[in-house]
C-alpha cells in the first residue's frame, strides 16, 4: 500500500447486510499536514519572490480544507446507501437512527427507480428462513397418536 492511496475496506451493513466500501481514514495525518504546508509555500513563493511565512498561513488553510473533505468523505461512506442505516447516529440515539431508516425506506418505496429492486429486509429476518427453535415448536404441536383422548 502506498502513502497516497485511498484506503477503503468492505463492510456489511448492520441493518440490511448489504456490502459497501468505507473509507478508513477519518482524519488527516501528519504527512498530510506537511504536504499542505509545502503546497502553501510553493503557491506563495512565486508571488512573493521567495519563501514567505504567508505560505504557512495558506498551508494552514489547506489543512483545514483537507480535514473537512476527508472527514466528510469518511462520514458519508459509513452510511448504507441501500437502507440508510447510519452506525454513527445509532451509537448516539437508536430512535433517531430508526427514524432515518424508516424515512429512507419510505422515500425508496415511492421512487420509481426502485420499483423492481429487491426488497430490503432487516438482517436476521429474511423471509422463508425460520429459526431452529421455531421449527421445533411447530413440530411439537402435533398431537401424539399414541395418547388417548
Amino acid at each position: 500500500m502506498g502513502i497516497l492511496t485511498q484506503k477503503k475496506d468492505r463492510c456489511l451493513c448492520a441493518f440490511c447486510s448489504a456490502d459497501h466500501r468505507v473509507y478508513l481514514k477519518a482524519h488527516i495525518s501528519a504527512f498530510d499536514v506537511v504536504i499542505c504546508a509545502l503546497v502553501g509555500l510553493l503557491v506563495v513563493s512565486p508571488l512573493s519572490g521567495g519563501f514567505d511565512a504567508r505560505g504557512l498561513g495558506l498551508g494552514a488553510v489547506f489543512v483545514g480544507i483537507a480535514e473537512i473533505f476527508v472527514g466528510l468523505r469518511h462520514r458519508l461512506s459509513v452510511k448504507c446507501g441501500r437502507c440508510g442505516f447510519d452506525p454513527i447516529i445509532y451509537r448516539k440515539s437508536q430512535e433517531r437512527a430508526a427514524e432515518i431508516v424508516r424515512l429512507h425506506l419510505e422515500r425508496r418505496a415511492l421512487n420509481p427507480a426502485h420499483l423492481l429492486a429487491d426488497p430490503i429486509v432487516a438482517a436476521g429476518r429474511r423471509p422463508g428462513r425460520q429459526k431452529a427453535k421455531e421449527r421445533s415448536n411447530r413440530t411439537s404441536r402435533r398431537p401424539d397418536p399414541t395418547q388417548q383422548p
